[in-house]
């Protein structure tokens, strides 16, 4: 019986499917292969998994295989193609196609590897014309993205001991950043090895073990006391934290946000120490990072409840860029949405804040400048924080800002129109916040929550129960917390 299944209802199956596929192909290798993913003493499959899936999520040819097998179109087996696309491929559909997948190698050929060394070796050259902060910095803080540097403030400037940013070989955008901000920073010296060959798991991902070779160089010239992250789920992330196991240095990991995906970056954690908002997302995610130890110590950038201040009037529209999960349609739909309840509720204040990833366009800007009501904050202007703090109303696809909402007493309104069957947490089954599946069902409900202050009010004492289990403090509170966590890590 042929299925017959949308493929844009299965972007979020998909996304599911390849993670349990790229776990269970490492498995796999590793099973047969017991060194496969070690390298110079650290085993890195948890890295090599974070890298597969960001390589792969956006991968056409791969979701296409996997939306073709679901709606029963092929059968049989696959064949051809080189790992680990091919091995992950084979997971992905559970073997039930005939399809030859294409013989493009994902593994560099041995001119890219060579090409690969050499330019490791001119940033090592050009690392070394930054100097070491004096005195020597007792905490490094590593950070793959500028926008992390103004998230860790409220940490940053309550350390009493010396810090400094790291920025790897290739990230002269954050380095030029931290210069531009006059913050103590240090560059990795890549000090990279070149092998002719390298373990089987690291061969299609040879930048794996350059970056480790990275990490190992700086922690040993810098012998830090502690090594801060930030949430932890990219490559980089989880092979400092190996450099820094192997080295005896602990590594603290922050929570900064929350995928309502639990996808390969979130998942076989193992920092010294992961601070995390409070025992609800502990309790996500402890079952899929069972040897990682968790603290709650809450959400320093959400400011602090205030459900009964009526000066909050503004409805905050958080976008998200066009995802996997969230198509450049349902993008345009939560802008059109925004302009919309701008026009309907002239009275309201209407911020508009666009995702440091994806900004507005010029065109959107205009339309929204063209609105008296409507005020656009990009993140580089206001942070989450400061934007909760003026709204009544906090509006979103599936951004973490419909969390922090809650986190600071602000009614959340989840506009699905992504894949997913639910947002994660689902916040309308725990009455703390509405979920709609589409823009006008979602302008019915921000125009009732205006209108019916009884019926915005009645979110109150559920959103209160969530707060006290999902955030354990917010504000200033929540960031002492977390420093002292911290400071008691890098002194023992």
């Amino acid at each position: 019986m042929l299925v017959m299944t949308s493929e844009a209802s299965l972007e979020h199956e998909y996304v599911g499917a390849l993670c349990d596929a790229i776990a269970a192909y490492t498995r796999d290798l590793a099973a047969g292969t017991p060194n496969a993913f070690l390298y110079r003493g650290a085993d890195l499959r948890f890295a090599v998994e974070r890298a597969l899936y960001f390589m792969f999520v956006n991968d056409e040819d791969l979701f296409s295989l996997f939306a073709r097998a679901r709606r029963g179109e092929l059968r049989g087996s696959v064949s051809g193609g080189v790992e680990p696309r091919a091995g992950i491929a084979r997971q992905l559909v559970n073997a039930h196609t005939t399809e030859v997948l294409a013989d493009a190698s994902d593994t560099p050929s041995l001119p890219r590897r060579l090409y690969h060394h050499f330019r490791a070796l001119e940033s090592e050259w050009r690392s070394r014309r930054v100097a070491t902060p004096s005195p020597r910095p007792e905490i490094l803080i590593c950070i793959h993205q500028p926008k992390f540097v103004a998230f860790l403030q409220p940490l940053t400037s309550r350390l009493s001991v010396s810090h400094a940013y790291i920025g790897f070989s290739g990230s002269s955008r954050i380095l030029d950043f931290l210069q531009r901000q006059e913050l103590p920073q240090v560059a990795s010296r890549s000090s990279s090895r070149f092998q002719w060959r390298l373990p089987e798991g690291l061969a299609a991902v040879p930048w794996v073990a350059s970056r480790f070779d990275e990490a190992d160089a700086f922690l040993r010239r810098l012998q830090p006391r502690c090594v801060m992250l930030v949430e932890g789920n990219a490559p980089t992330d989880e092979i400092t934290n190996r450099a820094a196991a192997r080295l005896d240095i602990p590594t603290v990991c922050v929570q900064q946000g929350w995928s309502p995906i639990i996808h390969n970056g979130f998942r076989n954690m193992s920092y010294s120490r992961m601070l995390a908002w409070g025992d609800g997302f502990v309790d996500l995610l402890q079952p899929l990072n069972p040897l990682q130890q968790f603290v709650s110590t809450g959400n320093f950038t959400a400011p602090t409840a205030r459900p009964d201040d009526r000066r909050r009037k503004a409805v905050a529209f958080f976008l998200q860029g066009p995802t996997r999960i969230l198509s450049a349609e349902g993008h345009s739909e939560t802008i059109r949405l925004a302009l919309r309840t701008a026009r309907d509720l002239p009275d309201v204040p209407i911020i508009v804040r666009d995702h440091p990833e994806y900004p507005l366009s010029a065109d959107v800007r205009a339309l929204c400048d063209a609105l008296p009501n409507v005020q656009c904050l990009s993140p580089d202007r206001a942070s989450v924080g400061e934007i909760l703090a003026q709204s009544r109303l906090a509006v979103s696809v599936y951004s973490s800002a419909i969390l922090d909402s809650l986190a600071a007493g602000v009614v959340p309104v989840v506009v699905n129109l992504t894949s997913m069957p639910r947002y994660f947490p689902d916040v309308a089954a725990e009455r703390c916040g509405i979920e709609v599946s589409n823009a006008e069902a979602a302008s019915s409900v921000i125009r009732r929550l205006i209108d019916d202050e009884a019926f915005a009010d009645s979110f109150g004492p559920h959103i209160e129960r969530f707060r006290r289990r999902f955030f354990a403090a917010t504000g200033s509170a929540a960031a002492e917390s977390a420093v002292s966590v911290i400071e008691t890590i890098a002194a023992a």
